[in-house]
């Protein structure tokens, strides 16, 4: 009741509450209770009175405090004052406000013009509440709690959405909505299990926030979704056990963040989604992160992950701009698929310093490094390890850096990638093959020791009468001491290795020269069987090196 009332509109009037009121709200308090007497009954309650009053004023009511006593509204009365354009251009610009008030029972906007901003604070809504193809100004749902579903398919918002810091105990589905503003559920808690919260084709005009102490015991559904802000999920804690987040075929302007303490216990999907910006994961520990044929203009960030042996890293036919990640961030074995994944470059990072994380900024880079990337596709289940896009795309890259002896190791372990599921000696000698082609002048090596080895042997056997002439008369006057005639060749160790050593070579001392089998030995070096052995190998070793060298000339294995 008003005691006294002063001049005009820009004046000031006591109220029953001794509360200060302009003129212009306390006429739309006026002439909204005489409505609502109109259309309910002389009786309001003391709550819907509040909100009547709290709704028609220009200033913001007191916060109730957290453990209050939350007094009833009808929600008819709540459908009333919103919907009726004769109560609604009584509503202050700010919107309705009720806060502290319990609605008891089902509020229904179904297909309803929802004519100011919502605006529910510490409020409890027992009962579920029904915006399906409502059409709203914006909505905020702030530090409430919601017993029932919230059915919101299909609705328009002009304006932003809020649920920050509420708590949802049962569904809560928004598919194929439009919100024109940001979609707000910072801090917000979502109870149920199956499917907590569903924005499949939703549109969103700017960013979405699952942040904060963002919590959902459910999956969170935006299958199709449109963003034109990011997505940022800094913090946030996902319990399903299966699919935690679903972004699949979503299209998002902004980025994908997921950073400064979440955790996903199930996977995080991501494909066939498009992202123009950065996907980042930072600082989290994380599930199964799953984004076959992500589109992604931006970089695809994977660092200091809270629990790399048992997180789970899905790139599979992905495209991104960049790759950062670090040595320590890696997945375990086979927990790395990367089959089909496309990018312009790779980057190692170093551990981050204090400093850099307090600043939230990327630490120093690495640079790029064939072993350490090579180590990195060996990750992926021995299956896939074998097929050649992975490795060819990083031969391409660390030639296009300038790195050809890199590119050569890479071609070389991709070769012993596959030798390892061949028998073994065809793996053995596949992998001969590879090791030649990154360096083929490696076969000089093996060259100048096997002449090494077997011309130092047959100059000892020779020097002590165990090598002798292979003709008979020569022979004969070999063994009697008698000089053997000057017609015939002399022994000379090195080109005997040569001509054993070289396939199709004749030099004249094989044919000429052989171990004596009649020559008495007492070691192991001038033992007849001994060197005809060693002869037998050098010779199968001169076609084998022959062979690989001539294999790696002509680039035998071409990708």
């Amino acid at each position: 009741m008003i005691l006294s009332a002063l001049g005009d509109w820009g004046k000031l009037e006591i109220t029953s509450d001794s509360k200060l009121m302009p003129l212009i709200d306390q006429i739309r308090v006026d002439k909204l209770t005489e409505l609502a007497h109109q259309r309910f009954d002389i009786n309001l309650t003391g709550a819907e009175s509040k909100v009547l009053t709290d709704s028609a004023g220009s200033i913001n009511p007191i916060e109730p405090a957290l453990n209050s006593l939350r007094p009833e509204v009808r929600p008819e009365f709540i459908r009333w004052l919103t919907t009726d354009p004769e109560a609604a251009k009584h509503i202050d610009p700010k919107g309705l406000r009720a806060w502290g008030v319990n609605v008891a029972g089902k509020l229904d906007f179904e297909e309803c013009q929802i004519l100011p901003t919502l605006y529910f604070h510490r409020c409890a809504f027992p009962g579920e509440i029904n915006l399906m193809s409502a059409e709203a100004r914006g909505i905020y749902l702030t530090e409430s709690e919601i017993a029932g579903s919230v059915q919101a398919d299909g609705i328009t918002v002009h304006g932003p959405v809020s649920f920050r810091e509420s708590k949802f105990f049962s569904e809560v589905r928004i598919l194929g909505a439009t919100i024109e503003s940001e979609l707000s559920l910072t801090g917000a808690k979502f109870r149920a299990s199956g499917d907590a919260l569903s924005l499949d084709n939703a549109i969103v005009g700017n960013n979405v926030f699952l942040n904060g102490e963002f919590e959902s015991a459910g999956t969170v559904r935006m299958l199709g979704a449109r963003v034109t802000g990011n997505i940022e999920c800094d913090g946030a804690k996902f319990y399903a056990a299966t699919n935690a987040l679903i972004l699949d075929q979503a299209k998002i302007e902004g980025g994908v963040f997921f950073r400064n303490g979440l955790v996903s216990k199930g996977a995080i999907r991501l494909p066939v989604a498009e992202v123009k910006g950065d996907i980042e994961f930072w600082d989290v520990e994380v599930g199964e992160v799953s984004c076959r044929n992500l589109k992604l203009s931006g970089d695809f960030m994977w660092m200091l992950i809270r629990n790399p042996q048992t997180a789970t890293l899905k790139l599979i036919g992905a495209s991104v701009r960049v790759l950062r990640d670090s040595l320590e961030s890696r997945p375990a074995q086979n927990h790395l698929k990367l089959d089909g994944f496309q990018y312009q470059d790779l980057i190692s990072h170093k551990p981050p310093t204090a400093e850099e994380l307090v600043k939230n900024r990327l630490p120093e880079e690495h640079k790029l490094d064939a072993k350490d990337r090579v180590s990195w596709l060996m990750l992926q289940d021995r299956k896939v390890q074998t097929k050649a896009q992975s490795w060819m795309q990083l031969r391409t890259l660390l030639t296009n850096k300038g790195d050809n002896e890199g590119a050569k190791y890479v071609t070389y372990k991709f070769r012993c990638a596959q030798a390892s599921r061949k028998g073994f000696f065809a793996k053995r000698a596949a992998i001969a093959f590879a090791w030649l082609e990154e360096a083929p002048t490696r076969i000089l090596w093996l060259v100048f020791a096997t002449l090494l080895l077997f011309t130092s042997l047959f100059w000892y056997a020779g020097a002590r009468g165990a090598l002798a002439p292979t003709e008979a008369e020569a022979y004969k006057a070999f063994t009697s001491g008698k000089p053997v005639q000057s017609a015939y060749p002399q022994l000379n160790p090195f080109i005997y290795t040569l001509d054993n050593a070289l396939p199709l070579a004749k030099l004249g001392q094989d044919d000429k020269w052989a171990p004596d089998c009649r020559y008495p030995s007492r070691e192991l070096l001038t033992n007849y069987w001994f060197l005809m052995w060693m002869r037998w190998i050098l010779v199968l070793w001169g076609w084998f090196e022959a062979a690989v060298l001539g294999a790696a000339i002509v680039s035998r294995f071409k990708s």
